[in-house]
């Protein structure tokens, strides 16, 4: 639950966690409390302080935009392959993921139930194309990147946009137009990161004249 919690921002980076607040919470004592928070912090979602206590840990802005250079990298190499007669059942699964991801935009639902049709999106044709494990591996450092998702999902308000990319990508797919679909590919990943990292840059500058 903590780690759902800080995932969905529910619990902030930065945020104060309270050994004795969590206990009394889930009824616990502190002794699966601090095991619990241990896993975390080995996940890198919580800090540990000495003497001042347990914290959600910052996202890693640089592990972020690594990840991201690597997506790119791996997904620019599959466009070729995407473009080149993509079967049916992959064209299938992601018109019904679309269909998913509309109705989601429509309903005004949560930005993590969003971002899970999204990242379902990206997984299929990750799977098509035999690229399952290298799927599961990048999901294995998802934590940094899930935050950072959530943050330009709820700030910048472009799921509409979103969306309208994914669609191009299917409809360039079934052109065969890989060209356009590793330009729309690189846009679709990095801009995200652009946003967040111009945002980050204003604050600073606001925080320095302060």
């Amino acid at each position: 639950m903590l780690r759902g919690e800080i995932l969905s921002l529910t619990l902030r980076p930065g945020q104060p966690i309270a050994e004795s607040e969590l206990a009394r919470r889930f009824s616990v004592s502190r002794t699966p409390v601090r095991a619990a928070l241990s896993r975390l912090k080995s996940e890198k979602l919580v800090e540990v302080f000495p003497q001042k206590g347990t914290f959600v840990a910052p996202v890693d802005w640089d592990f972020v935009r690594q990840l991201i250079y690597m997506r790119c990298s791996v997904e620019l190499r599959l466009a070729d392959q995407l473009c080149a007669d993509p079967p049916e059942e992959m064209l299938r699964e992601l018109r019904r993921n679309l269909n998913s991801q509309l109705f989601l935009l429509q309903a005004g639902s949560s930005p993590m139930d969003y971002y899970q049709i999204d990242s379902s999106f990206h997984r299929i044709c990750f799977t098509h194309c035999g690229m399952e494990a290298v799927w599961r591996i990048f999901r294995q450092f998802h934590a940094n990147y899930t935050r950072f998702r959530l943050m330009d999902i709820r700030e910048s308000g472009l799921t509409g946009q979103f969306y309208e990319e994914h669609c191009r990508m299917v409809q360039l797919m079934e052109e065969g137009k890989p060209e356009e679909l590793k330009i729309l590919i690189q846009q679709h990943l990095e801009s995200g990161f652009q946003r967040m990292a111009e945002k980050a840059a204003r604050e600073a500058r606001e925080q320095t004249v302060t």
